[in-house]
């Protein structure tokens, strides 16, 4: 039996709820990080705290107590649910509230909760918005959203089940306990690289695993043990544990944590080299919920991986065109969706599509490294060797021992000590046989010696038009024009690469204003004519 250590009622303050009381229970063990918060945000919108300690060495106990709450001591027996039960014995509220100690009210929370119809005729429970940061940043952006219901009334019949990742349920139906979403948000920080260590979660696999084989037939014990070896990153066996939770839930579709099975389930296949694997997961998905990111991204992912970019851009360009496009977590549609994107671009040859999907998400993410790499070998595929070195030396700021950019810094400098001369000369020759790439380079290793070499621009602009890169083309011939406007060669490449997409009258002015000085200039006349033709 739990002993009780302390009882204390909490003064109560802000509005008074409409018809219910409510009691909030937790369960802790060596809380005391972010304890002190949790309750503190509570404090003023319930009216009793009930904290059961399953033996914490740290300064939990005081805290709660300082709180306010009324501490009970109970055995930790590896058994979530029973310690969770262990506290809703306690309450003595109309209405149960569930938060854990490594967990706070995200902004607005209290006020939303306070505002909620707590009456006879409200539903049994009400469903919260849970945010599972990721990452010790602790951005919305980073964490995976999932809702569970977290308020539900005090009844003997409503209790948890589940030794790690329990779930409330109504005994007397057997069915877990449902309720209308509110916008209630709860924060939680469990899942963060440093609660992780600190609370030692990787010895519940033990646990997790006693409860699938006591319960091999359970798809919610195989969901959780799967999350569990995600996080740990043993790919493979999660994947077979997804599947098992898949396989157990054919007929529930609509759930929403048998989206979230299939889409984990889809990046474990892929990071176990399993990539047709998780195409097939994420069309499974779409097929129910077309613009759900999550599923675009892992599906990305694999079809990158299996050398197919051109679906990529197919199915990513329509996601982001449409305005239903939604996610689980919110970095997928921000930044996993974009950098794929422009992933499969750059591997298509499409350095000026990919170029802006680079350059955003180097401003909305600057921690993040290869964005920076892509971003600079952008600008070099298309002639800015400045703008390239600016992107390395951002990244550089960011992360000074990453190889891929340090790699890149050394290139630069290595190609600043080459003659340009001799550079345009070798890419000229690679031009001649064929080799537009090998071209490419050489014009570009020129302009990062001498960024306003007039023949090196003008030549890279023929080789990205010969290429089919014809926007590329159209800017490095401008650019080179901007440095000497009456090179001859130069403007009449671009008039030719213009008059391509009847776009050649753009010209017109420059050759007109050319012609003001030279009126007899019969080249300068035909040039004029071609650009008055398109």
């Amino acid at each position: 039996m739990a002993k009780r250590v302390r009882k204390r009622r909490p003064r109560r303050r802000g509005p008074a709820k409409r018809d219910g009381t409510i009691s909030l229970c937790m369960i802790v063990k060596n809380e005391a990080r972010f304890l002190g918060r949790c309750l503190a945000g509570a404090r003023d919108v319930v009216d009793q705290m009930v904290v059961v300690d399953t033996g914490s060495t740290d300064a939990t106990v005081a805290i709660a107590e300082a709180a306010g709450a009324e501490v009970h001591h109970w055995a930790w027996r590896d058994d979530f649910a029973q310690a969770r039960n262990v506290s809703l014995g306690y309450a003595t509220g109309d209405w149960i509230l569930i938060l854990d100690g490594d967990e706070r009210f995200a902004e607005g929370a209290a006020e939303a909760l306070r505002a909620l119809d707590l009456g006879p005729d409200a539903p049994d429970a009400y469903d919260f918005e849970v945010i599972n940061y990721s990452t010790d940043r602790h951005r919305r952006s980073e964490a995976m959203l999932q809702r569970q219901i977290r308020l539900f009334r005090n009844r003997p019949n409503f209790r948890y089940s589940g030794h790690v990742h329990n779930q409330i349920a109504d005994l007397a139906s057997g069915w877990p306990l449902e309720g209308p979403p509110v916008p209630v948000a709860v924060e939680h920080f469990g899942y963060t690289p440093t609660v992780w260590a600190h609370q030692r979660k990787v010895e519940r696999l033990t646990m997790l695993e006693r409860a699938v084989r006591e319960q091999p037939d359970s798809a919610f014990t195989h969901y959780n043990l799967a999350n569990h070896l995600k996080i740990l990153e043993r790919f493979g066996e999660a994947l077979s544990h997804y599947r098992a939770c898949l396989d157990r839930l054919a007929g529930e579709r609509s759930l929403e944590w048998h989206t979230m099975a299939a889409v984990m389930a889809a990046f474990c296949a892929h990071r176990s080299g399993r990539d047709e694997e998780a195409v097939a997961l994420c069309d499974g998905v779409l097929a129910d919920d077309a613009t759900l990111a999550d599923a675009h991204l892992r599906r990305a992912e694999a079809l990158l991986a299996l050398g197919r970019p051109e679906e990529v851009v197919r199915s990513l360009s329509a996601l982001l065109a449409d305005p239903a496009r939604h996610a689980m977590k919110t970095a997928a549609l921000s930044a996993g969706v974009p950098y794929r994107l422009g992933r499969a671009l750059f591997e298509l040859g499409r350095f000026a599509e990919a170029l802006p999907h680079f350059e955003a998400l180097a401003a909305a993410r600057p921690d993040d490294v290869t964005v920076f790499t892509h971003q600079a070998a952008c600008h070099l595929r298309l002639g800015d060797v400045e703008a390239a070195a600016r992107a390395v030396r951002a990244g550089l700021a960011v992360a000074p021992e990453d190889p891929d950019l340090r790699r890149l810094a050394a290139n630069l400098e290595a190609q600043r000590a080459v003659s340009p001369a001799a550079l345009v000369a070798e890419g000229e020759a690679l031009f001649e046989r064929g080799d537009l790439a090998g071209a490419a380079e050489r014009f570009q290793a020129a302009l990062a010696a001498a960024p306003d070499d007039l023949v090196a621009l003008g030549n890279l602009g023929v080789v990205c038009h010969a290429s089919g890169d014809t926007a590329a083309a159209v800017r490095c011939l401008s650019r080179a024009l901007t440095i000497d406007p009456t090179h001859r060669p130069t403007l009449a490449n671009l008039v030719a690469v213009l008059s391509e997409q009847g776009r050649a009258r753009q010209c017109a002015p420059l050759i007109e204003r050319q012609l003001a000085d030279a009126p007899e200039d019969a080249e300068l006349r035909a040039l004029l004519a071609v650009c008055l033709e398109g």
